[in-house]
């Protein structure tokens, strides 16, 4: 689970006046998504969209992408997750992605592929479920512009309260 008192809806920074595709990750690289934003950014009008990638970035990136190297501050990262419009998560090899848990938790909705356990975490009214593994699914996803209301996103991520899971487990072994 997640820290609900560090992951909740904070007011958005300015970080732009587009709407924001965000990927979070301590590291990225391929299976991470990396060539999937690389692919993703020439598909977008950016015009409209930016995208956003937090995280520890070693390999060649797309530079119409903006960076923000990986933060150790969970305000700082709250702030950016508030500010998204869509987290997106196009991992290929993920087991239960808690990235997509802090973002639904900070009120963004998550477009995430079908991999691991990210369809566990969303339902239809916190996001999207990506069958085909592709930038231009990607894509076609962003630019219909689905509605989530955020206050589904929070309550769904509240499923997923470190405190409750803890206690769940303790009972468990117990």
């Amino acid at each position: 689970g997640i820290d609900l008192n560090s992951f909740y809806p904070d007011a958005p920074s300015e970080i732009s006046k587009k709407k924001i595709i965000l990927g979070v990750s301590s590291f990225w690289n391929e299976s991470k998504g990396l060539q999937i934003f690389n692919e993703l950014v020439n598909l977008l009008d950016l015009d409209k969209y930016e995208i956003m990638l937090v995280g520890n970035i070693k390999e060649k990136v797309n530079k119409k992408i903006k960076i923000i190297d990986k933060t150790d501050s969970v305000d700082e990262l709250r702030k950016i997750y508030s500010s998204a419009t869509y987290f997106v998560n196009p991992t290929f090899n993920d087991t239960f992605p808690t990235v997509n848990i802090e973002a639904l938790a900070c009120g963004t909705p998550v477009i995430t592929f079908k991999t691991g356990g990210s369809p566990e975490i969303i339902t239809k009214e916190t996001g999207i479920v990506v069958e085909e593994k592709t930038s231009q699914a990607l894509r076609d996803m962003i630019v219909s512009e689905p509605k989530f209301d955020f206050q589904n996103c929070v309550d769904r991520a509240k499923k997923f309260d470190k405190k409750s899971k803890f206690a769940k487990y303790k009972q468990i072994l117990l």
